[in-house]
């Protein structure tokens, strides 16, 4: 079975600068489904993350990795990878899928038709389904993108020590001991042993937690087998954080990454980066075999 690829956003970027050859994006586009490989919702917000900040001489250049990324995608742009996720273990919508799969290709198709950045924000793009209507003219608040972008980083930030003040309460052997206490407790005993298996799938009940559905051990074991890639870097990210050697807040790429795994709950996904270090960090899970550099993903082809 040949596998779709996921591209992460450091793929279009590379492309775009001219750092992957015009030969091997060739042999990626012939590789490709009739119908593209779909767009990450991860990798989108990340692109139009650029375009606001870029300055309006620098636009033609940003914009670059987006009209790539709509070519080899057809537009299509995924849910967001907890809700895809969900919906592809579970076969049932998430509660609170966030943003709209739909919401996010307008985005994409508005970012990519803008001639100048000005354009774009001010309101100078026709919208072509609207002009059945009477006719209007739109715009992308790329300020408004921003700010939500930033948020979500923030909120993912939030999230992760949130999980890893949830590992340590159920790590501890001292549940009642002062949270400093127990959480020096834990950093010695992680120093000399770890049980990633467990953390997983105490992630995976994390998982679950507020969806109103029962961590039943049926459930835990859909999400620990198709959710490998990502528990595995949750988990890794999370014991260097307890041991002192790495931040969250310092890193927050990291955690989108740990996001973009999520969509291989699709078992004829595979994703495809240019960070080696992501490649390392999960070389021992079960889904190893299904995270490639984009050297590796030519060379299969």
């Amino acid at each position: 079975m040949r596998r779709v690829p996921i591209l992460d956003t450091n793929v279009f970027l590379d492309a775009a600068n001219g750092k992957i050859s015009v030969s091997d994006w060739k042999i990626l586009r012939r590789s490709l489904p009739k119908s593209g490989c779909p767009l990450s919702a991860i990798t989108l917000g990340e692109l139009l993350l650029g375009l606001a900040r870029c300055t309006p001489e620098m636009f033609s250049q940003a914009q670059e990795s987006l009209l790539l990324a709509r070519s080899v995608s057809k537009g299509r742009v995924l849910a967001q990878p907890e809700s895809f996720a969900w919906e592809n273990v579970f076969h049932m919508p998430r509660p609170n899928p966030g943003i709209d799969a739909r919401k996010l290709h307008e985005w994409l198709e508005l970012a990519c038709r803008a001639k100048t950045r000005a354009a774009l924000i001010e309101t100078k793009l026709r919208d072509k389904r609207a002009l059945r209507r009477g006719g209007r003219y739109v715009g992308l608040d790329l300020f408004g993108i921003e700010r939500d972008i930033v948020a979500a980083q923030t909120g993912y930030i939030r999230a992760a020590r949130r999980t890893l003040q949830w590992l340590a309460s159920h790590e501890s052997d001292d549940r009642t001991a002062p949270r400093a206490r127990s959480a020096q407790r834990l950093v010695e005993k992680l120093k000399y042993t770890y049980d990633q298996e467990n953390w997983k799938r105490r992630t995976a009940e994390s998982f679950l937690e507020g969806s109103g559905l029962e961590p039943t051990d049926e459930r835990l074991d859909a999400l620990a087998t198709r959710l490998d890639a990502a528990f595995t870097l949750g988990t890794t990210l999370a014991r260097q954080t307890f041991l002192g050697t790495y931040r969250f807040d310092k890193n927050p790429s990291d955690w989108f990454d740990y996001l973009q795994l999520h969509y291989l709950a699709k078992r004829d996904y595979c994703f495809v980066t240019r960070d080696k270090r992501l490649i390392h960090r999960i070389a021992e899970c079960a889904q190893s075999q299904s995270v490639f550099t984009f050297d590796s993903f030519i060379g299969s082809l």
